[in-house]
């Protein structure tokens, strides 16, 4: 019978175990890099108090504390009065994280010390251009590096995303929004990994959820969960109307730069290298004007010109490279 009734109790804790093993957002890979579930949300999660008021605030399904020491890589027991925890979820509009920095110490006006948030993002796996912003939790100005030159499969994040940092209960509260359009070329439609590490800086110690600074081999992962089809149409609209617009105004730029300024004008480049371009990019005017009327299939068509509506301003500068080394070569543009 006792026998009988331990085999009971080493079930149920089995049991336990596996149930916050399922709760808990934050798992392992198989190569053992964390992993953190990003899930799809609709409600507005755009400050920290919102943020507070949600249903992911201290909710350990969607709160990550997996942190360690900078120094030795010791784990970072949570519950810990300079505790660091983030939470993540995205939209239709982009990316949204929140940094929550237990921070006990006040400054002179009675404000938490500041804090500074160090993060890295790779959009996707593998040996790819990640970038660098390090946020001040107090408001002093945002430092962003690029670590890869700009190029059309590198946009800087600087001056796309949002931050929001301000004194909450118990420390700061920080939250950071990447919008789609800066990232239109990885956006997770279908699920899949970005690579990423969040490192805080404590007026007591330093905090990283995935190795040193800079050490690519050692950012964990976020794994974006795959939406359903429905929020896979709201992104891809949002995405849609957003490359849509900026192709116009790219169209409308370029028009007025090549074609119509008599001071920049340069009628035959324009003809021969700009207008089919554009001509090209509105073919698809009328599947836009009725948006809301198509299907999946539709919108998954048109999704497919993202990147060449987006990438408008790229794809002049290459026929312009073209047109003057033909006109340098040969003496003549290209036909």
């Amino acid at each position: 019978m006792i026998k009988a009734t331990n085999r009971w109790i080493a079930i149920l804790w089995v049991l336990v175990l596996c149930g916050s093993i399922w709760i808990n957002t934050g798992y392992a890979s198989s190569d053992g890099k964390k992993v953190y579930e990003v899930t799809y949300a609709t409600e507005d999660l755009s400050t920290p108090d919102r943020w507070m008021q949600s249903s992911y605030f201290n909710n350990p399904q969607y709160k990550d504390t997996r942190f360690e020491n900078y120094t030795n890589l010791a784990p970072i027991p949570p519950g810990g009065e300079h505790e660091t925890a983030f939470y993540m979820v995205y939209r239709e509009d982009g990316l949204y994280m929140f940094v929550q920095s237990k921070e006990p110490e006040i400054d002179e006006n009675g404000q938490p010390v500041e804090n500074s948030l160090e993060i890295f993002i790779a959009t996707g796996e593998g040996d790819l251009p990640y970038h660098q912003i390090i946020i001040p939790t107090s408001g002093s100005p945002i430092e962003y590096y690029e670590w890869q030159s700009e190029f059309r499969h590198n946009r800087p994040l600087k001056g796309s995303v949002q931050i929001n940092s301000q004194p909450i209960p118990g420390g700061w509260g920080t939250v950071v929004i990447v919008p789609w359009e800066v990232v239109y070329d990885a956006i997770p439609i279908d699920g899949g990994n970005w690579q990423f590490n969040l490192i805080r800086w404590s007026s007591v110690d330093g905090q990283t959820w995935g190795g040193k600074v800079h050490q690519t081999g050692q950012f964990n992962l976020l794994h974006f969960q795959q939406p359903t089809t429905d929020q896979r149409m709201a992104i891809q609209k949002h995405m849609l109307t957003k490359a849509w617009n900026k192709f116009r105004s790219t169209s409308e730029a370029l028009t007025e730069y090549w074609l119509n300024n008599p001071e920049t004008s340069e009628t035959a480049f324009y003809r021969q290298c700009v207008l089919p371009l554009l001509v090209k990019g509105n073919a698809h005017e009328a599947k836009m004007r009725n948006l809301d009327r198509l299907n999946a299939q539709q919108i998954n068509q048109l999704f497919q010109n993202v990147p060449y509506w987006m990438e408008l301003r790229y794809n002049v500068d290459d026929q312009r490279q073209k047109y003057i080394r033909n006109l340098l070569l040969r003496g003549n543009p290209p036909s």
